[in-house]
């Protein structure tokens, strides 16, 4: 054995009992020992060994505390990634694991939100723009001297920065300014902090919504007058394009929906209606006890979905901060999903929900005669589960005239896609086969009067992009009055996200509190991000969109 320093910055392997684990320093770290007894060299070893933390056994039994133990050794010496070896790593109890990307051979299980990448995982790719200048933002382009507003919360404009230039509405704003220099762009910041699309939709005046001085005076000085609505501030402006960043502050998911819904129809209504483009939310940490309950992340996935899947089918701009923020934090790409066959052939009763979740699922079943008998004009309704939340569903129906009718629901209060005819017949007296296909916001319902194999179907019932929400769920499918009766299930299948190579950590994405990154940096430790944080999600974003071409 020898020693020699270890030097910062580099990645080291450290011995974790029959484990091995990996540690590549973070930004500004100085704990790190100044020499350290070095093992033979590893898979993996870019830098020097450091030592061991703790045992390891990689066996599938309860590990959560040495897990958690060796996540909380690795960042006390300024590390950032954590190297697990091969083996199963149990840790149903384990929470505050976001300050350290695990990577390596192994599987890590039990743990919410968190998974060993591998070493040879791909960067985060790129994908579709969300923003197509000529379809989105026509009434932008035609203005000489264009109206911008940017509309949300506390995350919206500079708060918990050293530098007001990192937030995104700045950063927008540099954008617009250099895609268009020859436009006089007027950019007027409008949010409120703990607000969501309620406030926004409210009647009621900004000063009845119950919102602090520190909420209304301190962080927005355009609000002169706070007997007006929020809306009212919106109109007088004159938008020629609008930008919404909601859904950190989340409310009632459903009630968000209907607001947003409202705030919508308002803005349609104006005299010049304006270009809207939607930014989807991100996650808050996973190192606070009130945030990083499944709940908690969730609701923040739910939401985003909901407003990509409403910008998609209204036709507007997504800036979907969402999904960059899930593969650069959490390591996985939740719109790019492979689907894995779990189950075939066998009968399911409804109400059914099958006992395992994921974000999207296929499912090919069939429903006798007298199943498909029960679809009535009242209506009866077969119900196929399509989202997270409760009510988030597509319902089939029967016209007075026969048809299969079909309505697709968000929530209990929102339509997404109010009850049409198909015009297909529904058969008197044969066997239905049917598909459903979710993936993303695009989900596909299918019928045959014949069997036939997977993918196959050629009659339509409803196909295009929904309003769902996201986060993960089980298959589920009833019926409207809670007939319960047999239906098989040909073929299940529940999608899997392909995991991509993290590029920051909670700590460095919202700080690590007073002295570190939290005063350094920037960022509150919850839903702010650092400087850093806006760096490395804003930037790429940004860079993958364009106003102009």
């Amino acid at each position: 054995m020898r020693t020699r320093p270890v030097e910062r910055g580099r990645l080291a392997l450290v011995g974790l009992g029959t484990a091995a684990l990996a540690i590549g320093y973070r930004q500004g770290a100085s704990a790190v020992p100044s020499s350290q007894t070095l093992a033979a060299p590893r898979p993996y070893s870019d830098g020097p060994w450091a030592r061991d933390l703790v045992t390891l056994k990689g066996d599938g039994s309860d590990e959560s505390v040495a897990i958690k133990a060796a996540h909380d050794a690795a960042f006390a010496l300024g590390a950032r990634t954590l190297h697990f070896g091969p083996g199963t790593y149990n840790a149903p109890s384990a929470t505050n694991l976001g300050n350290i990307i695990f990577i390596g051979e192994g599987t890590l299980t039990g743990a919410y939100r968190k998974q060993i990448i591998p070493a040879g995982a791909p960067n985060p790719p790129t994908f579709e723009r969300g923003i197509r200048p000529a379809s989105h933002l026509p009434t932008f382009i035609a203005a000489a001297n264009p109206v911008v507003l940017i509309l949300g919360d506390s995350i919206t404009t500079p708060s918990d920065q050293i530098d007001a230039s990192s937030y995104i509405s700045r950063r927008i704003l540099a954008k617009l300014k250099r895609e268009y220099p020859n436009k006089t762009i007027t950019f007027l910041e409008r949010g409120i902090p703990t607000t969501g699309w309620s406030h926004l939709a409210s009647a009621s005046s900004i000063a009845t919504l119950g919102l602090s001085p520190a909420q209304t005076v301190n962080f927005c000085p355009w609000m002169t007058d706070s007997s007006k609505t929020w809306m009212s501030y919106i109109q007088a402006a004159a938008p020629d394009l609008i930008i919404f960043h909601f859904g950190a502050n989340t409310g009632t998911p459903s009630a968000e929906v209907a607001a947003m819904v409202a705030a919508m129809t308002q803005i349609q209504a104006f005299a010049k209606v304006p270009d809207r483009i939607l930014i989807t939310p991100m996650v808050p940490t996973l190192q606070n006890a009130t945030y990083n309950p499944a709940a908690q992340q969730e609701a923040r996935d739910q939401q985003a979905a909901v407003q990509r899947g409403y910008a998609l089918r209204r036709n507007f701009g997504l800036i979907d901060n969402n999904r960059h923020f899930n593969m650069a934090r959490d390591g996985r790409d939740i719109l790019a999903q492979n689907f894995k066959q779990v189950a075939t052939n066998f009968a399911a009763n409804t109400s059914w929900t099958y006992t395992a979740s994921s974000h999207d699922y296929y499912l090919r079943f069939q429903l006798s005669a007298a199943q498909l008998g029960y679809l009535t004009a009242t209506p009866i309704s077969l119900i196929l589960g399509i989202g997270s939340w409760a009510d988030n569903n597509i319902e089939v129906s029967r016209t007075a005239g026969g048809n299969f009718a079909v309505l697709v629901r968000t929530t209990a209060s929102t339509i997404a896609v109010p009850m049409f005819d198909t015009g297909i017949p529904i058969p008197a007296s044969v066997t239905g086969y049917f598909e459903l296909s979710i993936k993303g916001t695009f989900v596909t319902l299918a019928y045959s009067a014949t069997t036939v194999s997977q993918g196959n179907f050629q009659t339509i019932l409803y196909q295009g992009h929904v309003e769902r929400f996201g986060g993960v769920f089980a298959p589920r499918v009833a019926y409207s009055n809670s007939i319960t009766t047999s239906i098989f299930v040909n073929s299940l299948a529940l999608s899997e996200w392909p995991l991509v190579m993290p590029t920051l950590t909670d700590a460095e994405m919202y700080g690590i509190g007073a002295g570190s990154y939290g005063s350094t940096y920037g960022g509150n430790l919850i839903n702010h991000p650092s400087s850093i944080g806006c760096e490395r999600i804003y930037g790429p974003m940004l860079a993958h969109e364009s106003f102009a071409t």
